[in-house]
């Protein structure tokens, strides 16, 4: 999901690093230009979170580790 960081910095990083995340500080003008772009880039990075099935395969692990 694109995000627009409404912040000088961002705690994720990383979500910037693979260019799921734009930071436009609080100017309004950056904002909206920002948003703009986020909407045009469409998505295609790899996310730098997993793949989301962490908690399955923690109890894949723990059903085959008894």
């Amino acid at each position: 999901m694109p995000c627009v960081t409404l912040r000088d910095n961002t705690e994720r990083p990383e979500t910037i690093e693979v260019g799921a995340n734009v930071l436009a500080g609080a100017d309004g003008h950056q904002m909206m230009k920002k948003a703009k772009l986020m909407m045009q880039h469409g998505g295609g990075w790899r996310s730098p979170f997993g793949d989301g099935r962490a908690g399955e395969s923690i109890i894949e692990h723990l059903r085959l580790h008894r």
